[in-house]
C-alpha cells in the first residue's frame, strides 16, 4: 500500500464514505478534502481568515428579482442592483484555477433575469468547476429551460414554498402558481 492509498484509508476510517475517495483516491481529491478539513478547523478555532482559497464559492449572478418574497432580505438591501459580468467571473476563475470545486451562483436575485446566465454557468463548467443555481422557477420558459440544460449546470434548486396555490402566492408575492408549475413541468419533461 503506497502513501496515497494509506492516506485514503485513514480518511475513509476517519470520515466514512467520501464519494470519489471511496472508489480510488487521487491527489486532487485528497487535496480538496484536505483544504475542506483545514478550512473547517480554522473556522472551529475562530480564525478570521482561511489558510487557503475556498473550495466552495458563492457568487451572486444578479440581485435583480421579479418577486417580493416575504422572507427575502432583498427589499432591505442598500446596494445598487447589478449583474455579474462574464469578464469578472473569468478573472475570479483564473485566480482560483485548480483550487475551486464548486461555484454556487445564488444570493438575493433571480438568475434567469441575467441575460447571459447560461454563459456564466458554461464558463465555470468548461474549467471543470461544478455549478449550482437556485431559481424561483417563475421564468422557466422553453428557451430558459434549454439554456439551463445546455449550460453544463450540475445542481438546480427550485425554490417552491408550497404546493397550495394560495399559500405559495402569499409567500412568493408577485408569482403565479399555475405558471410556475407549468414551467417546472416543462423543465422536467425536457431533462
Amino acid at each position: 500500500m503506497d502513501a496515497l492509498e494509506r492516506a485514503g484509508a485513514v480518511l475513509r476510517a476517519a470520515f466514512g464514505s467520501l464519494g470519489a475517495l471511496e472508489i480510488a483516491p487521487s491527489r486532487s481529491s485528497l487535496r480538496l478534502l484536505g483544504r475542506r478539513v483545514t478550512a473547517a478547523w480554522a473556522f472551529a478555532r475562530g480564525r478570521e481568515f482561511l489558510p487557503d482559497f475556498p473550495a466552495y464559492l458563492t457568487l451572486e449572478m444578479t440581485n435583480h428579482c421579479n418577486l417580493a418574497c416575504v422572507m427575502c432580505p432583498r427589499a432591505k438591501q442598500a446596494r445598487p442592483e447589478g449583474m455579474l459580468s462574464l469578464g469578472l467571473l473569468e478573472r475570479i476563475l483564473d485566480q482560483a484555477e485548480g483550487r475551486l470545486e464548486i461555484v454556487d451562483f445564488d444570493l438575493f436575485g433571480e438568475l434567469l433575469l441575467h441575460p447571459r446566465f447560461y454563459e456564466l454557468i458554461r464558463a465555470a463548467s468548461r474549467r471543470g468547476v461544478r455549478t449550482s443555481v437556485s431559481t424561483n422557477a417563475t421564468l422557466l420558459t422553453r428557451e430558459n429551460c434549454e439554456r439551463l440544460i445546455q449550460s453544463g449546470l450540475d445542481f438546480l434548486v427550485l425554490s417552491i414554498d408550497s404546493a397550495d396555490a394560495r399559500t405559495y402566492e402569499k409567500i412568493r408575492v408577485g408569482a403565479d402558481h399555475r405558471a410556475m408549475r407549468e414551467g417546472v413541468e416543462l423543465f422536467l419533461s425536457m431533462n
